[in-house]
């Protein structure tokens, strides 16, 4: 008995391997997206703009005055002052005073100014700021009853170089005592040339006239032996000289009356090799800016310009003034007007404020409407597939001619879509069929010019194209109530499990299986209920979206035939089946020969 035990055990254990190996299952695992964090830090922009140059051209009637105000000028700050009448005879008082002093003198009231010159037809000189606070500095023709008209120049910048009308630097009129010298200093660069000019007015007088670099003029200034460049020497009349800087640097141009006997009175004036010119830079031709946005103007100069004014233009059209004087330092801050029309056709206009003949045009570039762009699809509620075509759609105001089109996962960059598109407001995608399933996917849509003008669209899912495709039963199907037939299909994409209904016409008429396998068929005893009829078809769906699905061809259900014969084993499994049945009988003849054996 313990022996037949045995032998059914074995059996049952080979049964058990034979019917693993017919049916079997599977297994899913679905693992979880990590999602990325997304940081934004915030810039500032610092603009820094100097102030400190003031020039120009004024007329005082008899009594008047003319100031300028400096708030919280620090103390130590030196101001260099010019300034030139129009006539032999109609002098004028320069002055700087602080706040309180300046109210007294307005009101005729006795005040404490620090005068630089007084009546006089010329004046250069300059000025240490003794204490911080407002100062204002004044050109008085309190004095006199005619009127009077001079050209001026305040500089506290350091530059000790007045500008004056067709030279970089004149004097008229100055007065050295014996031993005194007088100085210009400025920035050179090699190989500029300075050529200077001076006149006495004393023709008995001596007067020297040298260049030479800061350390050999501070050891001249010491009483040292220095190295200088003698233009002129004990000249007594009128002089003119030439000299080329062999290196960059600060150079020091010196009127000396060191040998004179006597009070020395001339004029000089002074010019470098470089020729006074502007050269607008910006915009440019692809400049592309919006009603009340902020742009720098920049332009190059060369020379001294000093002051600049800068307008708009509209083709050959003036449209407004946009400064009238400030520092040539190469960049002014502007913001555009809401009042000025859009147009493709404008350009900037400097010009030197003491030489309206030194000017230069920008490009002609664009002013537009504020410029934006507007993501409209897809939207929060878009779902696309891979695979699939879908049009983006976007809205933008102002000038935008192209844009560039980029695909977003959270903050990552995905892809880009298209560098540069025609701002027309659509754009057909085929989405590619490498991108993984996510629900936080978006688009953003940007200028192809300006990367700061953009949208991002809403967040919105993208997943694998799902399709299913039922290729059993066929339009030349004739299957009999009561008889097994497999039901076939495919799928792409991640589907489950589907769902299998019958239709008769346009009408579903049962369903053969809820959440079955997505392995491609399913085994389907025909009832015999069903009514013969040659309009039937299945219809498969993904379980988990209705929106995927496929039918059959229509096909024929009919009654069924005395010969036909209800399989219960499918089909194509007979080959299985077969190898099982003969090892169960290989293994039952092997046990039973082994305990023939045994009882021998």
């Amino acid at each position: 008995m313990e022996e037949n035990k045995l032998k059914y055990k074995k059996i049952a254990i080979i049964l058990i391997i034979c019917l693993s190996l017919i049916f079997g299952g599977f297994f899913t695992t679905i693992s979880m997206n990590e999602f990325d964090s997304e940081t934004i830090e915030n810039q500032a922009i610092d603009i820094k703009t100097d102030a400190y140059e003031k020039s120009g051209s004024e007329t005082l009637s008899g009594g008047q005055i003319y100031a300028w105000i400096f708030y919280d000028l620090s103390a130590g700050t030196t101001a260099y002052m010019w300034a030139q009448t129009d006539g032999p005879t109609k002098g004028i008082t320069v002055f700087a005073c602080d706040q309180t002093n300046y109210n007294k003198y307005v009101a005729g009231q006795p005040a404490t100014v620090y005068i630089l010159h007084e009546d006089m037809l010329y004046s250069i000189d300059h000025f240490t700021i003794p204490e911080t606070k407002d100062w204002y500095f004044v050109f008085s023709n309190r004095d006199h009853i005619v009127s009077t008209s001079f050209d001026y120049f305040i500089d506290l910048g350091g530059n000790d170089i007045p500008y004056y009308p067709g030279h970089d630097w004149d004097t008229y009129c100055e007065t050295l005592d014996p031993g005194e010298w007088f100085y210009v200093s400025n920035d050179y660069n090699a190989g500029d040339t300075i050529e200077g000019y001076f006149k006495n007015w004393i023709n008995s007088d001596e007067i020297d006239f040298f260049i030479c670099d800061q350390a050999n003029y501070d050891i001249w200034s010491g009483g040292g032996t220095a190295t200088v460049y003698n233009l002129k020497e004990n000249y007594v009349s009128a002089s003119w000289g030439s000299f080329v800087i062999p290196t960059g640097g600060t150079w020091y141009c010196v009127y000396n009356a060191n040998d004179s006997p006597d009070s020395v009175t001339f004029s000089a004036y002074m010019d470098t090799g470089t020729i006074n010119s502007i050269t607008v830079t910006n915009p440019s031709s692809s400049s592309l800016w919006e009603k009340n946005g902020y742009y720098f103007i920049n332009w190059d100069s060369t020379g001294y310009v000093s002051n600049v004014k800068i307008e708009l233009y509209h083709y050959s059209s003036f449209i407004e003034t946009i400064s009238t004087s400030t520092p040539d330092d190469g960049s002014y801050y502007w913001e555009i007007p809401s009042s000025i029309s859009p147009s493709y056709n404008y350009r900037i206009k400097i010009t030197s404020k003491s030489d309206s003949g030194i000017y230069d045009y920008s490009d002609y570039f664009t002013i537009s409407e504020f410029m934006t762009i507007t993501v409209t699809s897809p939207t929060s509620s878009s779902s696309w597939e891979t695979g699939d075509y879908h049009y983006i759609y976007w809205t933008s105001t102002g000038y935008i001619s192209s844009v560039k089109i980029e695909l977003f996962r959270y903050s990552n960059l995905i892809t880009t879509i298209s560098s540069s598109t025609s701002d027309d407001g659509a754009y057909y995608w085929s989405i590619p069929s490498s991108l993984t399933t996510s629900s936080n996917y978006r688009i953003k849509i940007s200028s192809a010019s300006d990367s700061n003008i953009y949208d991002y669209s809403d967040y919105f899912t993208i997943s694998e194209l799902l399709s299913i495709t039922v290729t059993s039963p066929s339009s030349s199907s004739s299957w009999q109530k009561g008889s097994n037939h497999y039901i076939y299909w495919y799928s792409e994409g991640s589907i489950s499990s589907v769902d299998i209904e019958l239709y008769k016409g346009t009408s579903k008429y049962s369903t053969i299986s809820t959440s079955t396998l997505d392995d491609g068929d399913y085994y389907w005893i025909i009832p015999t209920t069903l009514p013969s009829d040659t309009d039937y078809r299945i219809k498969i769906i993904c379980t988990s979206d209705s929106g995927v699905y496929d039918y059959s061809s229509y096909f024929e259900i009919s009654d069924a035939t005395e010969t036909t014969k209800i399989n219960i084993i499918p089909a194509f499994n007979w080959e299985i089946i077969i190898f099982g049945l003969i090892l169960i009988a290989l293994t039952m003849y092997i046990t039973r020969k082994k305990y023939k054996l045994s009882d021998n």
